[in-house]
């Protein structure tokens, strides 16, 4: 399969992995269009055999789906009219083409990166219902977790919660000779080369993963400018789970965690994993996280003092001036874009006056402590 799909370097070059048995190609991230039974089988489509796949028909059609995020656009080409051939925007950091034999930098790890597009879209959070107004990120995650100066406090609790519900998907480099290494089911020995007998989609370290996070707060003070940064951040698999059959021919050694410093020793092993497979828990974390909060509980302590007739009054002298009232609580801050503002059309005006000029604060809740 790599030896067929190389890029204009002769490295490995991205393509996808098929849905269900349909075999890999340059499918450009084929959206989610079954659901319809296949007729008189009452299976569902493209899970078990190719000839299921239904046309999902004039009110079953991809325009009325949602896609995760537009991290499903890794799989647009990008090198069709310079001539470059398996060629992809890159949003993960472990691309195939950095692994095996002839590996070499991927083209979309240029300056500027290709992740930067991602910021041309604003993903909502509208499940389980709509929280996001336009231009707000209430209900996402800032992934500048570390609380500066207070850099012993470890705020890293939220984002544990985003990390624990993705997997990583990867296929192991032996199942490539395996003729329905993508099929689910099935027993005795005449199926003993299906993928069902490995492991194929892994939870995350959370912890290996969070130290590129600390890794990027200790730079000098260097923090996430964009949730898209994400995409540079490696996700490490957690191994430990043990594999459906441990005798099957092609395991990642259960005796070897995966961890920040052998995660490329991982990818090559299992190199053949799509583009799309690589991009995909990528496509799920960007619209969960945010680097410019909107919502900020503000905790104070407030005081009116009475200096004495004739002190000094740039010096508090305990005992003699005098508290007069006080107040002790918190404020729930939003910054928020009233849309009846006439904000600039940026791709008309791109040098128009910043976003942030038209952002606006409003109370949400007071409590007092």
């Amino acid at each position: 399969m790599i030896n067929g799909v190389t890029n204009s370097l002769g490295a490995p070059g991205d393509y996808d992995v098929g849905i269900g048995t349909d075999p890999n190609g340059p499918y450009i991230n084929k959206p989610d269009d079954g659901n319809a039974s296949a007729p008189g089988e009452g299976r569902v489509p493209y899970i078990y055999y190719t000839q299921y796949l239904i046309p999902p028909g004039e009110t079953f059609s991809s325009p009325s789906r949602q896609i995760s995020s537009p991290v499903m656009f890794g799989s647009l080409p990008t090198g069709v009219k310079a001539g470059h051939p398996w060629q992809t925007l890159l949003f993960c950091p472990n691309p195939a083409a950095h692994y095996g034999p002839t590996a070499a930098p991927h083209p979309g790890l240029a300056a500027p990166r290709d992740h930067l597009l991602l910021d041309l879209f604003h993903m909502p959070v509208v499940e389980p219902y709509a929280i996001s107004e336009p231009f707000s990120t209430a209900g996402k995650v800032n992934m500048n977790a570390q609380l500066i100066p207070f850099t012993g406090i470890e705020r890293s609790t939220a984002l544990h919660g985003v990390l624990q519900s993705v997997k990583i998907t990867a296929f192991n480099n032996g199942t490539s000779g395996i003729r329905h290494y993508k099929k689910s089911g099935g027993s005795g020995a005449g199926n003993k080369g299906s993928a069902y007998l490995c492991t194929l989609r892994y939870p995350i370290d959370i912890p290996q993963t969070l130290r590129s996070f600390e890794t990027r707060y200790q730079s000098a003070g260097k923090v996430f400018l964009t949730p898209s940064e994400i995409c540079d951040i490696p996700l490490v698999p957690d191994v430990t789970t043990p594999p459906p059959d441990p005798t099957y021919p092609y395991p990642w050694p259960d005796a070897t965690p995966v961890t920040l410093e052998n995660l490329d020793a991982f990818w090559e092993f299992h190199r053949i994993t799509g583009d799309n497979q690589r991009e995909n828990p990528y496509s799920l974390l960007y619209p969960r996280l945010t680097t410019r909060s909107n919502t900020y509980t503000v905790h104070l302590c407030v005081e009116t003092l009475q200096k004495r007739r004739g002190g000094d009054p740039a010096r508090w002298e305990e005992g003699k001036d005098r508290v007069t009232s006080r107040f002790r609580g918190a404020y729930l801050i939003e910054r928020y874009m009233d849309p009846a503002d006439p904000i600039p059309d940026y791709v008309q005006d791109p040098d128009a006056a910043a976003p942030d000029a038209f952002y606006k604060f409003r109370v949400i809740h007071i409590k007092e402590l």
